[in-house]
């Protein structure tokens, strides 16, 4: 995201560069979920959830797994028309208002 906003007035189109970020850090938060899930399940007994730090952790991994998964499925390279629906409606979507709920619940499990 860094490259588009120092290199705005470049001659290339860097809206190619920021979907292509967007979508290799969105797999990238599915495929650490997904870890998360695996370790979980593999580790689950000996880790013991009856901490309440180690149960805030999974959840929070648990939380950036369902906004990596939301942030995937609305990927322009996925899907062109939550991006047109979100430009049309000025950011009133619901699935803009969904993402804006799971990242800021994030903001909120860290502080």
């Amino acid at each position: 995201y860094g490259t588009a906003v120092f290199l705005h007035r470049a001659d290339t189109n860097m809206t190619d560069v920021v979907i292509s970020v967007h979508f290799q850090t969105s797999c990238a938060g599915l495929i650490c979920s997904f870890l998360l899930l695996l370790m979980a399940v593999v580790l689950g007994p000996q880790w013991g959830f009856r901490s309440p730090l180690k149960v805030l952790l999974f959840s929070y991994g648990l939380l950036l797994g369902v906004y990596s998964a939301a942030i995937f499925i609305a990927s322009p390279q996925l899907n062109t028309g939550f991006c047109s629906a979100y430009n049309r409606s000025g950011g009133r979507t619901p699935e803009a208002l969904l993402l804006g709920w799971l990242e800021q619940t994030g903001v909120v499990v860290v502080f």
